[in-house]
């Protein structure tokens, strides 16, 4: 994994500050949204700006990525992120790290998402258990996986070296 070394340092003193309880407890995030054209929206997060759309065959102009592509992605970028900070926190030896997200959704009147696939591939001289234990807490860390985990089916496929090591499904009965 490429990461500066200070990480590591920043990483413990914020989990140091959980566990003592220090800091708000609630967090609060801000998106404004501005309908520019069509179906184009600018929307500004935190001084980030980005374009949503619809492709033209469903009345956008085709300058950004659809809402549905950002909520996969938006589920698939914290998932990740987590994954690394506790990779780090774990002190694992990997390589790399990659995860292709698949949202499979109900087109018709109940216009929900069904379920989410993730498969995660990782390289790195780890053990079997160790890597099994990092999509635990991955799982446990993500805030949209635990928000997500209450309405589908999320399953966590494990690859490591190019070989399925573990899976875990999680959602509600």
């Amino acid at each position: 994994m490429k990461l500066i070394p200070e990480l590591n340092e920043q990483l413990r003193k914020l989990e140091d500050w959980k566990s003592a309880g220090i800091g708000k407890q609630i967090g609060t995030i801000r998106v404004d949204a501005r309908q520019m054209e069509q179906l184009r929206h600018e929307i500004n997060c935190e001084g980030f700006t980005l374009t949503v759309d619809e492709p033209s065959k469903r009345g956008g102009t085709n300058l950004g990525l659809y809402p549905l592509g950002h909520f996969v992605t938006g589920a698939v970028a914290c998932f990740l992120t987590n994954m690394a900070k506790a990779a780090i926190l774990m002190n694992l030896k990997l390589d790399t790290m990659e995860i292709t997200a698949r949202g499979h959704y109900d087109r018709g009147p109940a216009r929900t998402f069904t379920d989410f696939i993730y498969d995660v591939r990782l390289t790195g001289e780890e053990t079997i258990e160790n890597v099994t234990k990092l999509m635990y807490e991955a799982e446990e860390r993500c805030f949209v996986h635990q928000t997500l985990k209450k309405a589908l089916s999320l399953t966590s496929n494990m690859f490591l070296n190019g070989s399925q090591v573990a899976t875990h499904t999680l959602g509600p009965k």
